[in-house]
């Protein structure tokens, strides 16, 4: 499931690959995954444009053009792959945009979410929606202020896009594990120094594991770290762990609830969750 770390990943992407380039083409093989367009009028505003700088808010990937921004989102499944221009496309790849000597081809197996385009700010703000302000780059007393009198468990409350924008199921549990926070503790209890230590564990944890670019083979939920280039997998239940130090679940196997577990042996995180 794509969450910050991959859509900021996506981002990057889209930096090192199509910024002032012109789009030569565009292929829709899945008219499933465009939202507000018919497949025609999808080409037609886009192609011989040329990309800008790309932006992210939240799990939403923002790529304006001299025209239209192209919004994606990328669901449960989704991704976004730059490949050379003569590669083989494969059975989920719904749209391909060809730019200067490669191609942008957006993947998803479940079309829950897609790609909108937004002729102005006005429909930019309509497809967004309500969002809180970004989850990566937000201080300590932001977050007080954006979750003052809120009632609820802490991690229902990090999930409403409309409080903090970009954290999911998976994130949530890692960052409020860093942090040694409950998720089930009530909102209206926290502190001042859990905003702050709530905002160092997502700051600190998101923004190092985003990566520029994914292999046509990587999955949706596979990142790399991008320090030391270490492959990190997310393992539902467990969180985003470097490959070699992860326990996975035998196939099949469920998590007992949503509430992250105790950190596998071997993986050397140790602490007391719940203290």
């Amino acid at each position: 499931m794509p969450e910050l770390p991959d859509v900021e990943g996506f981002r990057r992407l889209l930096q090192s690959h199509v910024v002032d380039e012109q789009i030569t083409a565009v292929e829709v093989r899945d008219r499933g995954v465009l939202r507000d367009r018919s497949s025609d009028e999808f080409v037609q505003k886009l192609e011989g444009r040329r990309f800008g700088e790309p932006d992210r808010q939240g799990k939403w990937l923002l790529a304006p053009t001299d025209g239209p921004t192209l919004v994606f989102h990328f669901g449960m499944t989704g991704s976004l792959i730059w490949d050379g221009a003569d590669g083989e496309l494969q059975r989920f790849d719904r749209v391909s945009i060809s730019v200067g000597n490669g191609r942008l081809i957006f993947r998803d197996q479940r079309k829950l979410r897609g790609l909108w385009l937004a002729d102005d700010d006005d429909g930019l703000a309509k497809i967004l929606g309500e969002q809180g302000p970004d989850a990566l780059g937000l201080s300590g007393q932001r977050l007080m202020e954006r979750v003052v009198g809120r009632n609820g468990a802490l991690k229902s409350v990090l999930m409403d896009q409309r409080v903090l924008a970009g954290l999911g199921n998976m994130l949530s549990d890692e960052v409020l594990w860093r942090a040694r926070i409950h998720p089930t503790r009530p909102f209206r209890d926290l502190q001042s120094r859990d905003g702050r230590t709530l905002v160092v564990a997502c700051s600190g944890y998101s923004e190092p594991r985003c990566r520029s670019e994914r292999s046509r083979d990587e999955p949706p939920g596979s990142v790399r770290n991008a320090h030391n280039r270490t492959r990190i997998v997310h393992v539902a239940g467990i969180g985003w762990r470097p490959a070699a130090s992860v326990a996975v679940p035998p196939t099949g196997a469920r998590p007992a609830s949503r509430s992250p577990p105790e950190p596998p042996r071997g993986s050397g995180l140790g602490g007391d969750f719940f203290s």
